[in-house]
């Protein structure tokens, strides 16, 4: 068994650095060269960013006050340098996980969660596209680090950044308030306001004007049923529900979810692997329930997979063996893609949600942790 699982973390290395080899070599990222370069161009040259069809940008302003220095340098250049970065992130955030939670770990247990990483299509997706996913991954596990070393400031502005370049980490300001670190949310919060003023004074009062009240209410959400959609909105739509009430549906069970989250949330708890736990249930929930969620955006999963895997090696209940093929089973249903989705019509459609029904499972999953946990 040993022999395979070594056989397992030789190939998954192999197979990513040959995957970061011909990203490198001879993939154009879709999203890096079409959205965040061309719009970057766009702010150089004094156009605005959200009136440009060609890059359908739904981004804050912000985000760009992180991605403009790409923008001085040739394109070609410029896509190879975010494709190491991210490699970096993906690296990085799971040596930071594995940080929090136990400290002191062994190279293999790195490679382990390394592997089952690569591996994944969101990761690969991710890579691919050029995204940026890869880098909110980075900076929400080391917001989770400074918290569990009481460093709220640092944590705080972390998630200030994080939330500037995707408003959507704003929401794990819940996790935060139920565990009453006000440092954390105090410096989230000025953060963010200081990158919105940042950006207000280098692009202009009125791209964030017209990106709070034109682009931001008009991101479609509801009816989108693009298979890359692995949101309850996608679910919704691939069933065919009305916007409207798919609309309903989706924000009462985002409320519910994140309802859940807080109440299971213990204020009190001493146990890190706990604690990164109730983390991962908020981040769960936002993919869940937070609008469209692109398979890219599922590498935030990383998260929770890498606190429930931790915690049952470490637990000693009987009932531990049924938890790791219910794991197993969330992982595959999220790593996997199906790569003509279009075959898929009629009852078929329903496989096309496979990563949403992963997601719910690790919800479940994580919440059943919870309970056995003190």
């Amino acid at each position: 068994m040993r022999l395979l699982v070594y056989l397992f973390i030789i190939f998954s290395v192999v197979f990513s650095l040959f995957t970061l080899i011909r990203i490198l070599l001879t993939f154009q990222l879709f999203d890096f060269v079409n959205v965040y370069y061309p719009s970057i161009q766009d702010i150089l040259h004094g156009r605005n960013l959200y009136d440009n069809p060609a890059t359908d940008v739904n981004y804050p302003p912000t985000t760009f006050l992180f991605l403009f220095p790409f923008g001085l340098i040739p394109i070609d250049i410029a896509q190879k340098i975010w494709t190491i970065l991210s490699f970096s992130a993906l690296i990085g955030s799971i040596f930071v996980i594995l940080k929090a939670v136990t400290k002191k770990f062994s190279l293999f247990t790195f490679l382990f969660i390394y592997s089952f990483s690569v591996l994944s299509f969101p990761v690969k997706f991710t890579l691919g596209m050029g995204q940026i996913n890869l880098l909110l991954l980075l900076l929400i596990s080391l917001c989770f680090l400074f918290y569990q070393r009481k460093q709220f400031h640092i944590a705080g502005i972390l998630l200030g950044i994080a939330s500037g370049i995707k408003l959507i980490p704003l929401i794990l300001l819940l996790f935060f308030l139920r565990k009453k670190a006000f440092g954390v949310v105090g410096a989230a919060l000025i953060t963010f306001v200081v990158l919105g003023t940042l950006g207000i004074l280098l692009f202009g009062e009125g791209l964030t004007r017209q990106y709070l009240f034109e682009v931001l209410p008009n991101i479609p959400t509801s009816g989108n049923s693009v298979y890359y959609n692995q949101a309850l909105t996608g679910f919704l739509a691939r069933l065919a529900i009305p916007n409207e009430v798919a609309s309903i549906i989706n924000y009462l069970l985002l409320g519910i979810l994140l309802l859940i989250s807080f109440v299971v949330t213990n204020p009190k708890t001493k146990n890190i692997s706990r604690e990164f736990m109730e983390y991962g249930v908020f981040i769960i929930a936002i993919l869940i329930g937070g609008g469209l969620a692109w398979q890219h955006h599922f590498v935030l999963l990383i998260i929770p997979y890498t606190t429930l895997l931790l915690s049952l090696f470490d637990g000693k209940e009987k009932r531990f063996s049924i938890h790791f093929i219910v794991l197993f089973i969330s992982y595959i249903l999220v790593a996997f893609n199906i790569k003509t989705p279009q075959a898929f019509s009629g009852v078929s459609a329903f496989l096309l949600s496979h990563v949403f029904y992963g997601t719910v499972i690790l919800y479940g999953l994580s919440l059943k942790r919870l309970w056995l946990t003190k």
